[in-house]
Parts: structure tokens; C-alpha cells; sequence
């Protein structure tokens, strides 16, 4: 891919990885003390506008990394799993770590399905496993297959666990990228107006329906808004401005493992400092949620080359000596 729409998908990721911390400044604090038995209501314009982004954050997410499945696999299969796993699976491990040493919950350390994706963090394990499912294409079958496959097995086999439930329903997400990334520059340079237009429409309609309509998440039609709204914002993400902003959009997009993994335990630290919110507004706690864990995340990228370790597998020099 070229300079150019790295840029575009940087700052695509970055939006999605934001409206992911915006979300989570807004929940976390409602699920931390609901945990200790004390009642915090979300108000209604904000879970209003947490619903209506819930057809793109995490799918758009998937099928931007669904775009790189190929140019990942190029690799080599050695050289791609290795990849998966000191930059995936390390960060996974380490961060879930933190998760139980800042929320004080030593107890989940022994909790299978803690580890399996039960935590803030479970976006991980579920692009973790779409990578590995991703190394196994036999008769080069057409990525839009294992999206159908996972769709599949999600509605006849209704799985009863989380963990698998995500696998299967943001996997096809996944997959759907992947199958998009050889029509990339005709969906991004050459697709019809009235293509665009309709994906819009779509993408409003999706907006509408995830505010009125009581059907479960899983469901084929709201599967069908969010790759239409994914394509949409595709096309729409190479004419974002050249703003400061977006310049910072596209830092976070650059360091997006920082802020996904690192923003939930700083809002942890916040919460087990302030104890009980009965002196503060919602708005201000989700305001403080929000700018500790986006200070922090900064901090951690512009310093990233010291602390590594935390994100990445520690790997020996190139040519040093044993």
C-alpha cells in the first residue's frame, strides 16, 4: 500500500481507537461501581450517542486489519505468526496482567475466560485468533468465505460463551477486509456516485437502527449497516482535512496498540482513587476518565522506545552474539 493511504487508514484507526476510549470513559466508571453495589446512571443523550456508534467503532476497526491480512501472509508463514505474536499476544498477556494488578481482582488470574477475552481487552484475542484462522487458505478460497463460514457457525451453533460469541461475530468482520483489500483502489478512486451515495444512506440508516430497533446485535441486518458504513468511511477517510487534529487522530491511529491496551488500567487507577462518586457529576468523572487515560496513553507512545517491553515481545538484536 502506498504512503498515502497508510496515512488515510492511520488516521481511520485512530478515529475508531478514540471513539473505543470515548466509550469506555462513559462505561467503565457505571460497571466499576456497579460491581460494588452503588447505582450510576449513564445519561440518556450519551448512551444515546454510545448506541449510535456501536455499528462502526469495532467493526470498522476489524475490517481496516482485515485490509493487511494479505500483505501480512506475504511474510511468510514463520515470519507472520512470529509477528502475531510478540506484537498481539505478548501485549495481550502483559496489559491483562496490569488489568488484574490495578483493578486489585486477583482472583481472575485463575479465570479461564478472563484470559479467553473477558476483560476490556478482548478485542485482542479476537484479531489474535482472525490472524491465525488467516494462515490456513487452502485452494486460495476467497476470504469472503471464511466471513459467510464464521456468520455460519455464530447463527446455527449460537454459541453460549462471550469469547466465542465475539470470534465468530467480529471475525467475519475481518474477513470482509480482507476480501476488500484487491478492490481497494477501485472502492477508494473509481467506485460510481451513486454507490457512494447509497453506502451513506446505508450508513445513516445504521445510525437510525441501532438507536430504534430492539433486534439482538447479532443480527444479519445490522452486520450488513456496519460493512455498508465501514465501506462509506473507506472511501470517505483519503479526503479527511489536513488539520492539526487530524494529525493527532492519525498519532493515535500510528500507536493504536498504546492507547487500546493502556487507557482501561489508567481508568482503573483513577477509579480506585476516587472510591464512591458521591460528590462528583457523571459528566466530570467521565471527563476525568477520559482526559487521564488519553494524557497517559500520549505519554506512554512519545516515550515508547523505553518501555517497549510493555507492547512488543523483546527480541535480540539482529547479528548480536549469543
Amino acid at each position: 500500500m502506498s504512503k498515502t493511504r497508510l496515512v488515510w487508514m492511520d488516521s481511520l484507526r485512530g478515529m475508531a481507537v478514540l471513539f473505543i476510549i470515548i466509550y469506555h470513559s462513559t462505561t467503565v466508571p457505571i460497571a466499576w461501581w456497579s460491581a460494588r453495589d452503588y447505582s450510576f446512571q449513564v445519561p440518556d443523550i450519551i448512551n444515546s450517542i454510545n448506541v449510535s456508534l456501536s455499528p462502526y467503532r469495532v467493526p470498522c476497526l476489524l475490517i481496516i486489519s482485515g485490509l493487511l491480512l494479505n500483505r501480512s501472509r506475504s511474510k511468510g508463514t514463520k515470519r507472520y505468526l512470529l509477528g502475531k505474536f510478540y506484537n498481539i499476544f505478548w501485549a495481550y498477556l502483559v496489559w491483562c496482567s496490569i488489568i488484574i494488578l490495578t483493578t486489585g481482582n486477583f482472583s481472575q488470574m485463575t479465570n479461564v475466560w478472563f484470559w479467553a477475552g473477558g476483560n476490556i481487552l478482548w478485542y485482542l484475542p479476537v484479531i489474535f485468533f482472525c490472524y491465525i484462522a488467516g494462515t490456513w487458505r487452502p485452494f486460495n478460497i476467497p476470504w469472503l468465505v471464511y466471513s459467510f463460514v464464521f456468520l455460519a457457525l455464530l447463527f446455527l451453533k449460537d454459541p453460549s460463551t462471550n469469547a466465542v460469541i465475539r470470534i465468530l461475530w467480529f471475525g467475519a468482520f475481518f474477513f470482509v477486509g480482507a476480501y476488500l483489500a484487491k478492490h481497494l483502489t477501485w472502492l477508494q478512486e473509481r467506485m460510481p456516485l451513486a454507490f457512494v451515495w447509497a453506502l451513506g444512506a446505508i450508513s445513516v440508516y445504521g445510525i437510525y437502527h441501532a438507536l430504534t430497533s430492539d433486534i439482538s446485535e447479532h443480527h444479519l441486518l445490522n452486520f450488513f449497516t456496519s460493512v455498508c458504513g465501514s465501506i462509506f468511511l473507506i472511501w470517505l477517510a483519503p479526503y479527511f482535512p489536513e488539520a492539526k487534529f487530524m494529525k493527532m487522530v492519525q498519532f493515535v491511529g500510528q500507536n493504536s496498540i498504546i492507547f487500546y491496551v493502556a487507557h482501561g488500567p489508567v481508568m482503573y487507577v483513577l477509579l480506585r482513587l476516587l472510591g464512591t462518586p458521591e460528590t462528583l457529576s457523571w459528566y466530570v468523572i467521565a471527563f476525568m476518565m477520559l482526559l487521564s487515560s488519553l494524557t497517559a496513553c500520549f505519554c506512554l507512545a512519545k516515550y515508547r522506545k523505553y518501555i517497549d517491553f510493555l507492547f512488543v515481545f523483546p527480541q535480540r538484536p539482529r547479528g548480536e552474539g549469543s
